[in-house]
């Protein structure tokens, strides 16, 4: 080996001998100083300090009890809000029924007046009502979106599979209509046709919704 002021260099060969190619390695030694690099640490890939949490999914009955709390709660707040004058309390829902009660001498005194009022109040009610209906309602592809979204939805997290025997597939009708089917529900397997036969195999595997919509 050699080395100079500015760097110092050496050779090896490899195991083979003469046939083999050397190597040169080179160090410069203005790069060496007398301080230490402290490399950054790093968590390893498989230690997580914080595992996830397990999903909690409630029962039918729990999610009911959850949200008549959450309803009362929100109710008993608005009912605060109304003590304290910060809004203003809600118009008596009147009707023919019940004017005479909510009114009470009012209603004695010009009972014409009155009813024409309630039935002015029932009319705007209802108005608002199926305004409301109206900008809700969902138009034709998103009913079809929601209609597939529900069909394809998978909440059991299983997978049923189902045999069909069909006897008769002749029409292409009863092939193009099983095909959309399928498609649509997200079903996967497969459709066995023989020929100058009385049985053919239907294969489809998927959620137990789409299934027993099959199924019908």
């Amino acid at each position: 080996s050699s080395s100079s002021s500015s760097s110092s260099s050496s050779s090896s060969s490899g195991l083979g001998g003469k046939g083999q190619e050397q190597v040169k390695i080179v160090f410069k030694e203005q790069k060496i100083t007398h301080l230490i690099e402290h490399p950054i640490p790093v968590t390893p890939p498989g230690e997580n300090s914080t595992p996830p949490q397990p999903k909690v999914y409630l029962t039918e009955k729990e999610s009911k009890k959850l949200k008549k709390m959450r309803k009362a709660e929100v109710q008993k707040q608005k009912h605060e809000d109304m003590m304290v004058g910060k809004i203003k309390p809600d118009q008596p829902k009147a009707n023919l029924t019940n004017f005479v009660r909510i009114y009470g001498q009012e209603a004695y005194m010009d009972p014409t007046k009155i009813e024409q009022m309630v039935r002015e109040q029932m009319q705007a009610r209802l108005k608002a009502h199926l305004q409301r209906n109206e900008e809700n309602k969902l138009t034709k592809e998103e009913k079809k979106e929601k209609k597939l979204r529900k069909l394809r939805a998978n909440n059991s997290s299983s997978i049923r599979c189902i045999v069909f025997r069909i006897k008769d597939l002749s029409s292409p009708l009863y092939k193009r209509k099983i095909e959309y089917f399928v498609r649509d529900a997200g079903l996967t397997g497969s459709l066995l046709l023989v020929q100058n036969s009385v049985i053919n195999i239907l294969i489809a595997e998927g959620s137990p919704r789409a299934i027993r919509r099959l199924k019908a």
